[in-house]
């Protein structure tokens, strides 16, 4: 997700994918819609803040909606990403 472009969000899988951010700036703030169009495994990039079980319940088909917030430009664990169980 390039923040210098928006802070909001729609994603479909169409594969493996992995969450990542760029041009990430201490504060910024933003939600997700992600689709996970079927089954497909989802990681994190090493500056991304996410429990594990709810990493590993967005590889569930669904629909889910996720929320971030930056809280350094750069490091391990900086975007706090939280998500909700599957809405459909």
């Amino acid at each position: 997700y390039d923040l210098a472009t928006a802070n909001n969000f729609t994603t479909t899988t169409a594969g493996t994918v992995t969450i990542t951010f760029t041009n990430k700036s201490a504060g910024q703030s933003g939600c997700i819609k992600f689709v996970n169009a079927s089954n497909h495994t989802v990681n994190a990039h090493a500056d991304v803040a996410i429990n594990a079980t709810t990493l590993a319940a967005l590889a569930t088909s669904g629909t889910y909606y996720l929320n971030y917030y930056v809280t350094a430009a750069s490091g391990n664990n900086t975007i706090l990403v939280s998500a909700t169980g599957a809405l459909t």
